[in-house]
């Protein structure tokens, strides 16, 4: 099946409008594996250019975070990429391990699609700030905050075929607790307990 521009904003506005359903739609198309790696893949590289391209033009002074990971364009992918196959091998290992019945490359699509949505927020919010409206890009930023964590669940909810979306919320939220724990310690064994002193 071959998807035309006007067919994936077609069924973005639908998943806005129904999130379970809308993913469906896009999950039904049977993607094998390779190719919803592919589309995974390919949004983490278009996120790292806009990421940069942000970086650019809002250069963060003094957070070494931020100087971690937009150093270098290839640094920048590679971190994106890794991250998004991290939360979709977390969509799929821990979601069978509490009873789920989704597949691999269903859970690896719905990260894409998921994707897709921040990357037209995270371009809106570098067309905002290009055309001279701080306020715009804000808003698209708290946008994209909502978003995420929304759309995460109830993909979360469809992919594996739970019924209480509640649940599955808690379950995300102690997982991201859990994650961010881990994450800061790699960070400080990477750049140093001196780089965080004054941050």
């Amino acid at each position: 099946m071959t998807l035309r521009f006007q067919d994936i904003l077609v069924l973005m506005r639908f998943t806005l409008m129904n999130p379970r359903r809308g993913l469906r739609a896009v999950l039904d198309m049977d993607l094998p594996l390779g190719a919803s790696v592919a589309a995974l893949l390919l949004t983490a590289v278009i996120s790292a250019l806009l990421t940069q391209g942000s970086a650019a033009l809002l250069p963060v002074e003094g957070n070494p975070i931020f100087d971690f990971l937009t150093g270098s364009p290839l640094r920048t992918a590679l971190i994106q990429g890794a991250g998004m196959l991290l939360t979709a091998g977390l969509v799929h290992f821990l979601g069978r391990a509490w009873g789920g019945h989704g597949r691999l490359e269903e859970a690896v699509l719905a990260v894409a699609w998921l994707q897709l949505f921040m990357l037209v927020l995270q371009l809106a919010e570098m067309a905002a700030t290009l055309i001279g409206l701080p306020q715009l890009s804000v808003l698209a930023a708290l946008v994209s905050v909502a978003v995420f964590p929304w759309l995460l669940n109830m993909f979360v909810t469809e992919v594996h075929g739970f019924h209480s979306p509640v649940k599955v919320f808690l379950g995300i939220l102690l997982c991201t607790a859990g994650l961010s724990f881990l994450l800061s310690f790699l960070l400080v064994a990477l750049l140093g307990p001196e780089t965080f002193a004054n941050v």
